[in-house]
């Protein structure tokens, strides 16, 4: 027989050949190495499934269901640091969170330690656990769990610890990597967790302190958001049972009739909208979201990002909407793609045709110092800025009106654009030459240090055109009844010598 304390050689060889005969046990228990298939990442679950039925009382010592498949755990070794831990919900919703540590105990006046504080963890790394969802606890490094205490305080108790209770203590039926704590009643908690893990046996005998974590959970179907949440829903969020399914999306107009998304039943022609009008993508039910993008494309395919909240870890504390106003329009015909997120694995997507006829641009004219004047017409290419949104109009090419009348003047002369009942904010002129193609429109093309100036406050448009035939293009930015209109205006301008 060897003795430890007489031949410090062979303290480690006995030390593991010790921890091979744990790991040999403990495969004798279905522990031991893992077939192929279960040495891949563990499945979160489907997205919103119903925890096991749980017949434990609640503050009595409570045996764990299986987990999932059984998947391979390692004891903690002596010099090991305890394994760090997450929290998650069976309903599959978010990512599972890590703990926050508890404070570190301190010595009361006789010196004998006084009980360790309570930490309070933000929302911003909160769980919301539906009702009828379990807590499940994951070790990292794949450490061996042997029993839980799950105690828990009211998340705005002025002193946790003095409020908390013992809810109960689950232990395995089968060592394992995970955990299933149960249900907790409805409510915003701080949840303490006392973890003991399995430990390769060392010298004496000692056990080991316990990992200590403290999770924030809410128990409910209705997210609580943190004080200053990045998102803030338009409506309350209305409820998200578990089991009920990802609630569908409609286009709301106005505050009217519902209209169903055009790849989930709805009508296939475009919906006719305008300006100033609330256009808004509702989910159904009002069930906040946590995460979302929706764009604008155009008949080609363009696409133009409206809003986007990507929330990787689904957090439904930090961001929560449930309906989002279009503000950026496109005019003419477009398409409006909507991809919502209502938690892991649980995401629904609609389009809708829109097709949007915006006014007509304020009314032109140019004056020379004699002779009549010609319409200033308008080409591709404006853009509306109106209360509550905006709307442009995307161009391929800068395409020139038919039909333009040339103003006669005589070179040096000043030319002068007039609008019909509209205040002008900016302008700025440019000659060009016209490229024709071979279908229509043609295009405006600018020519090289041919800048006939600009200017910006209320004030009239005038230049003086370059001698001979010359296209020019203004753009202008006017004002009336608290909208702003820009627009491509065209002119052809003779100037004689």
């Amino acid at each position: 027989m060897v003795v430890l304390g007489r031949d410090r050689r062979l303290r480690a060889q006995v030390v593991a050949i010790a921890a091979v005969g744990l790991v040999i046990v403990l495969g004798g228990l279905g522990l031991g190495s893992p077939p192929a298939e279960t040495a891949s990442p563990r499945p979160s679950g489907p997205a919103r499934t119903v925890a096991p039925t749980r017949t434990a009382p609640a503050s009595a010592a409570a045996v764990s269901p299986s987990v999932g498949p059984a998947a391979a755990c390692l004891p903690v070794a002596p010099d090991d640091p305890l394994p760090a831990v997450r929290l998650r919900s069976t309903s599959g919703d978010q990512a599972a969170v890590p703990g926050s540590a508890g404070a570190a105990p301190s010595d009361q006046p006789d010196g004998s330690p006084a009980p360790a504080g309570w930490t309070v963890p933000g929302l911003e790394r909160g769980i919301l656990l539906p009702s009828g969802a379990s807590l499940v606890v994951e070790a990292g490094r794949s450490a061996c769990l042997t029993s839980v205490a799950v105690a828990l305080a009211a998340a705005d108790a002025a002193d946790p610890g003095t409020a908390a209770t013992d809810l109960r203590t689950v232990r395995p039926e089968r060592l394992a990597d995970e955990l299933d704590l149960g249900g907790l009643p409805g409510g915003d908690w701080v949840v303490r967790l006392a973890i003991e893990f399995a430990r390769v046996p060392q010298r004496g005998g000692e056990a080991g302190e316990p990992r200590i974590a403290f999770f924030r959970v809410v128990s409910g179907d209705v997210p609580v958001l943190a004080p200053s949440p990045q998102v803030t829903p338009a409506v309350a969020c209305g409820p998200d049972p578990l089991g009920s399914g990802p609630p569908g999306l409609v286009l709301v107009i106005d505050d009217g009739p519902p209209i169903l998304a055009q790849d989930g039943g709805g009508a296939g022609g475009p919906v006719a909208v305008r300006l100033g009008q609330a256009i808004e993508v509702w989910a159904v039910g009002d069930v906040c979201a946590r995460g979302w993008s929706l764009e604008v494309a155009d008949g080609v395919g363009n696409a133009f990002l409206q809003e986007s909240y990507p929330n990787p870890v689904d957090n439904p504390f930090l961001a929560a909407q449930n309906r989002w106003t279009l503000t950026q329009l496109l005019i003419g015909d477009s398409t409006v793609s909507a991809t919502i997120r209502f938690g892991r694995d649980r995401l629904v997507a609609g389009t809708w045709r829109l097709r949007l006829e915006a006014p007509a641009l304020a009314a032109a004219m140019a004056n020379g110092p004699t002779g009549p004047g010609v319409p200033v017409l308008p080409g591709c290419g404006q853009f509306w800025d109106y209360p509550g949104g905006t709307a442009f109009e995307p161009c391929f090419v800068q395409s020139v009106p038919d039909d333009l009348e040339p103003l006669d003047v005589v070179a040096g002369s000043v030319v002068r654009i007039e609008l019909d009942g509209w205040s002008v904010v900016e302008w700025f002129a440019r000659c060009g030459a016209e490229r024709v193609g071979a279908s229509a429109p043609s295009e405006f093309t600018t020519l090289d240090e041919c800048d006939l100036g600009g200017r910006s406050g209320g004030v009239t448009i005038a230049f003086v055109p370059w001698p001979g035939e010359r296209l020019i293009l203004i753009g202008i930015t006017a004002h009336r009844d608290g909208i702003t209109a820009y627009g491509n205006y065209y002119l052809r301008v003779r100037a004689a010598p």
